[in-house]
């Protein structure tokens, strides 16, 4: 459980981006299959481009972002019910998702025909979480020997291939 956050930056928004979470049960698909991140109940996503909160289908969302920005995912499990938060330049929604019904646990998943970059705070954060109460992804990680499935987790929803090389710098 816990409060958690992480940034990505939007180098070039694309034409359907959706950020967010996933729970373990999410499957990855190699290639351009028509969905992602948000299309199936087991992961929520933000489109800032469509304006869209997905979850299973795509519900109105007043919250756009452009080249330049900084968007904050954040998520609170302590809340009864979880609830999803996105923050744009700093500027944090009341919630985006909320009643979030989830297995095991949650990891970053990103899918988007864009360029974003994407800081789980092995950088300082651009901006604040909703809150002082809210770690940072590796904070909130460091102390777990999880680190390693999240991080093959996160990649392999980059759509990269699990068990090679880490990407570093411009790969991601």
């Amino acid at each position: 459980h816990g409060k958690v956050y992480y940034e990505c930056t939007v180098i070039k928004k694309g034409r359907f981006p959706q950020i967010g979470w996933a729970d373990e049960t999410f499957k990855v698909t190699p290639g351009y299959q028509n969905y992602g991140v948000g299309d199936t109940k087991n992961s929520w996503g933000i489109d800032g481009v469509r304006e869209k909160v997905w979850n299973g289908d795509g519900q109105p969302l007043a919250l756009s972002w452009v080249e330049n920005d900084v968007i904050g995912f954040a998520i609170d499990l302590d809340s009864s019910p979880p609830s999803f938060h996105v923050g744009v330049n700093g500027r944090w929604t009341m919630k985006a998702v909320s009643n979030m019904k989830y297995k095991g646990g949650l990891w970053p998943a990103i899918t988007s025909d864009g360029h974003y970059t994407v800081n789980f705070g092995e950088e300082k954060m651009q901006f604040g979480p909703p809150d002082d109460s809210y770690s940072n992804v590796l904070d909130k990680m460091k102390n777990t020997c999880m680190v390693q499935d999240i991080c093959e987790f996160v990649i392999r929803n980059r759509t990269l291939v699990p068990n090679q090389d880490l990407p570093t710098g411009d790969d991601i």
